[in-house]
């Protein structure tokens, strides 16, 4: 398995889902590992904000 750090070098966070609010487009949250702002993309995949 991978470390959760490693994973977010490549753009895959992970954030504590039951503390995601709707900012009316995307579930915001911020990653449990490395503190960034990220939205859920489709399936519980989540990019950091302004990454594409």
């Amino acid at each position: 398995m991978i470390p959760q750090s490693i994973l977010c070098l490549f753009n895959r966070h992970k954030p504590d889902w039951h503390k995601t609010r709707w900012d009316g487009l995307h579930y915001v949250g911020a990653c449990t590992a490395c503190g960034r702002e990220v939205y859920r993309r489709k399936s519980k995949t989540c990019r950091a904000i302004g990454s594409g």
